[in-house]
């Protein structure tokens, strides 16, 4: 049973590792395009946000690869789904401190919906590895 839940906790992390690809090879490789799908004005996308939008991309796309490679291997990973939780909880708190000081647009409210949920999940993801790991 708790090698069932283990595949189970490894499928869910590959799909939520494929994604965080998709997004990271997006900004990577149309940073404009991809900015203006989720929200950000078109009058905001300077060569310094397209570049600061490309530094992302490859965080997503190391992040990604990391937490792939582990679950092909079978690894439980708890250790990489609690990075991956860091690094969605981290772009949440960003999001909302930019929220306060600027109040809400589209760009922030869609970014936290993706961030706040993806970073509980990592950690339910975390907490049932821990769970389904052997005495």
């Amino acid at each position: 049973m708790a090698e069932d839940l283990d595949g189970r906790l490894r499928g869910l992390a590959t799909n939520l590792s494929y994604g965080r690809a998709v997004v990271g090879a997006a900004a990577l490789l149309a940073p404009r395009i991809t900015g203006m799908l989720m929200g950000f004005p078109k009058d905001e996308m300077t060569p310094s946000a397209v570049t600061m939008g490309r530094f992302f991309a490859v965080r997503e796309l190391v992040v990604a690869g990391a937490t792939l490679r582990a679950a092909a291997a079978g690894a439980r990973g708890t250790e990489l789904y609690a990075l991956n939780a860091l690094v969605d909880g981290g772009d949440a708190v960003v999001v909302l401190a930019t929220m306060v000081r600027r109040g809400p647009s589209r760009a922030l409210l869609g970014s936290l919906a993706i961030a706040a949920p993806a970073c509980a999940t990592w950690l339910w993801l975390r907490q049932q590895a821990e769970v389904a790991a052997p005495a």
